[in-house]
């Protein structure tokens, strides 16, 4: 269970370190409040010359999106959904949620919901682990468990 705490200027952020490049991440999450979760991953060190996460699947109980991340060492940078779909995930109803990255390219997947997709060349690059982040009011919560990550055999170079 996680959440967001403003006054004690904490952010409801967790991660877990999990080397990887293309890799299928499965994860079950359930809002109890919460106005929205994040899972994030961002670049190895010495992957890219950015700065910042490499791209988020964010979901809100009325949508979701795959969003390419800013480089936070760029002030003209700015982030940017690469593909979003109006949705509605309730209020204490788990949900799994599974993201394919392989190469460049991005899916995720929720039962019942049509998949995102999305692509950028900087998403085919070694990865650290992964990030969770829950946003929305104090003592809003989201929970999450059953975390899976599998490697995939890497696309051939052409």
């Amino acid at each position: 269970r996680a959440s967001q705490d403003r006054e004690a200027g904490k952010l409801g952020l967790f991660s877990r370190e999990q080397p990887m490049q293309d890799v299928v991440i499965q994860i079950d999450f359930k809002f109890d409040g919460a106005r929205g979760i994040n899972v994030s991953v961002n670049p190895s060190l010495g992957e890219l010359t950015k700065h910042g996460h490499l791209y988020s699947v964010m979901i809100s109980p009325r949508m979701w999106n795959i969003t390419e991340h800013n480089d936070k060492s760029d002030r003209k940078s700015q982030s940017k959904a690469l593909a979003s779909a109006r949705e509605t995930f309730d209020q204490g109803r788990w949900y799994s949620l599974l993201i394919e990255n392989k190469g460049g390219d991005v899916v995720a997947h929720v039962e019942g919901k049509q998949p995102l997709r999305a692509s950028s060349p900087d998403f085919k690059v070694k990865k650290p682990g992964l990030e969770f982040r829950v946003s929305g009011r104090d003592n809003g919560e989201a929970s999450f468990d059953n975390l899976k990550v599998w490697e995939l055999e890497p696309l051939e170079k052409e």
